[in-house]
């Protein structure tokens, strides 16, 4: 391919191409399809304001939602930190985890380089300093992802008000607008998905750079992949981005093929060097390696898939706890088809990004090039969604992957001038949605509630907390437990986190043996000096509905045997009132009922920093 007086060309013996739009950037068309716009119109040039504004406009907008929002899940952000910070003090503890390669080094790296500067902001609390140097980061990359993905749209779009209205909903979504503040590695990896997918549309049309935007794309991949591996997915479909719009072509081909070996080449050597640090030698040490980046988790589901895609877009609260009730027809808090009525507002929502999904698609599938588009789509959306379905697929993160395609087909779809009114009116409305849903969801307001809430329950025990006490909840969705996780600045996870301790976390393999686990890991805090506290809640007969169990949910464990195991101990001082806390005695009887526990020490701490994650 040449760079013609105007814009590229296929050169004169193609003469099934036309040029049409003539402009510093435009494409080479086939003569049977509408051209495509300009990247630049004729009265924009670059630098100018006309060209500037829509990233001025899409920062400010990015500005504002991280003023008026605050992130609800933290994610694995408090495991990183954890990493980190045993690092510095010559531990391991998942330093080098597969599923997450580069992110604590580059954390590490970040927090020996910003100095004195963090603990001007966080206090002298290394572990509040570490975390908010990573949620820095993840704010930065969400901003980096938020004008990457404007300018990705907008080499298929003419500017408008259809790029600058896609990437705000993009800084609104669910997914992007909580993880961009969390300190995690999943928008990270995300604005090097962006970036790569970037380079090598811009490649395409942009040869006089080619090899330069090669290797930066092929690298921009691997760094995305190491951040998070499953971003790994969507990495076929960034390869075939340069057929999204035109047929095959030579030029293309190796375009994509360079991209291909550049990233195979990066990733290889990345994980390689960890490998032979690590000291794994062997196919069979890699692959436990790999293994342990799942930590024992598995939650398949089908259904998980269906609610957890449109909530990575749009948040449905409580929505998806209850429909969960209703279809595990959990016999403590049952759920009705009267009850599900009341979800109206949650219902339309998961109708409308469905129904928004259709609308692409039928917009798309008329003509050759939304055709291309889709059969990338699909070459993008089929691996990320059987993924999900085998793993956590009710996980906000899970479909990160998808992000850059499904907002670019959302922009095509708008942008085509023979898409109907309709089509265009049900996908404004899902961005609506999205915007307006989300900005009160996730408000200052709405989590500083939910932060106040979790911080009165355990205003009274925190006194009678010593450095090595235990705090005994039911599940991982203990709204305790996820306090400790979700709000690493508050005053009482400082200087160190609340020691919240679940007895079943679902999916976990071993989660049928929580009696040992807490057997054992009860021994080791009374040879250590320290206390057990039990939440009053395990007391009950029944799980009230506000805390967030769901009886079936973990086939193994009923909330009928839990109960029955504590009531029978010896308890002491009580503080908190009825949803407070009880001093599990370390009496002879109490010992005696927790059984003679024969544990290896070595493992048993190990166990005891896993279960902190």
């Amino acid at each position: 391919m040449r760079l013609g007086k105007y814009g590229p060309s296929e050169g004169p013996s193609r003469n099934k191409f036309a040029l049409k739009n003539i402009s510093f950037w435009s494409f080479t068309l086939q003569a049977d399809e509408k051209p495509l716009p300009s990247i630049i119109s004729p009265k924009s040039k670059i630098g100018s304001p006309e060209s500037i504004f829509p990233y001025v406009l899409t920062s400010c907008v990015y500005f504002f939602a991280s003023w008026i929002t605050r992130p609800l899940y933290q994610g694995d952000t408090a495991d990183y930190v954890a990493s980190i910070l045993e690092h510095t003090r010559g531990g391991y503890y998942n330093f080098w985890d597969f599923g997450h390669l580069l992110w604590r080094p580059f954390g590490l790296l970040a927090y020996r380089v910003s100095g004195s500067l963090p603990g001007i902001f966080a206090g002298s609390d290394p572990r509040v300093q570490i975390t908010l140097v990573l949620t820095v980061l993840s704010w930065i990359a969400g901003l980096a992802s938020a004008l990457l993905l404007l300018a990705f749209i907008r080499l298929y779009c003419a500017p408008g008000w259809i790029p600058e209205l896609v990437a705000i909903a993009f800084i609104f979504s669910t997914a992007e607008l909580n993880y961009s503040r969390a300190g995690s590695a999943y928008i990270p990896g995300l604005a090097f998905l962006l970036l790569a997918m970037f380079l090598i549309a811009q490649e395409s049309i942009h040869p006089r750079r080619k090899i330069a935007f090669q290797i930066c794309a092929g690298l921009s991949l691997a760094a995305s992949v190491s951040l998070w591996f499953p971003y790994v997915l969507a990495v076929p479909a960034a390869i075939l981005l340069p057929f999204a719009w035109r047929g095959p072509d030579k030029a293309r081909l190796r375009i994509s093929i360079a991209a291909l070996g550049i990233f195979g080449l990066g990733i290889s050597l990345i994980y390689s060097a960890v490998a032979i640090h690590l000291g794994l030698w062997s196919a069979a040490g890699f692959m436990v390696w790999a293994g342990e980046s799942s930590h024992g988790i598995s939650i398949p589901g089908i259904s998980r898939t269906i609610f957890g895609w449109p909530r990575s877009f749009v948040d449905m609260g409580e929505a998806g706890r209850i429909i969960k009730r209703y279809l595990l027809r959990d016999p403590f808090n049952p759920i009705s088809g009267r009850d599900l009525v009341h979800l109206w507002p949650e219902f339309l929502i998961f109708g409308l990004f469905y129904l928004t999904l259709l609308t692409v698609f039928f917009n798309l599938v008329r003509f050759s090039r939304g055709r291309r588009t889709l059969t990338l789509e699909a070459i993008a959306v089929l691996p990320v969604l059987a993924f999900a379905m085998h793993w956590s697929g009710g996980d906000l993160e899970r479909y990160l992957p998808l992000y850059p395609l499904f907002f670019l087909a959302l922009s095509i779809s708008l942008a085509g001038r023979n898409s109907p009114i309709w089509t265009k009116s049900i996908a404004c409305t899902f961005l609506a949605c999205v915007v307006l849903t989300n900005a009160v969801g996730l408000g200052t307001v709405a989590v500083r509630r939910s932060q106040m809430q979790s911080e009165d329950r355990v205003s009274e025990l925190m006194p009678l907390l010593s450095d090595v006490s235990l705090v005994v909840v039911s599940h991982n969705l203990d709204d305790l437990m996820e306090f400790s996780r979700n709000f690493p600045f508050s005053p009482i996870n400082s200087p160190r986190p609340l020691p919240v301790y679940p007895l079943v976390t679902p999916g976990n393999a071993d989660v049928a043996d929580w009696q040992t686990r807490f057997a054992s890991r009860a021994v080791s805090v009374w040879r250590a000096g320290g206390t057990i506290w039990i939440s009053n809640r395990l007391l009950h007969r029944t799980p009230r509905a506000e805390w967030n169990w769901v009886e079936g949910d973990v086939r193994r464990v009923s909330w009928t045997d839990l109960g029955p195991f504590f009531s029978h101990l010896q308890y002491g001082e009580r503080v908190g009132g009825a949803d407070g806390f009880a001093l599990l005695l370390p009496s002879t009887e109490n010992q005696n009922a927790l059984g003679a526990v024969d544990t290896n020490e070595t493992i048993l701490l190990r166990s005891s920093a896993a279960d902190n994650r």
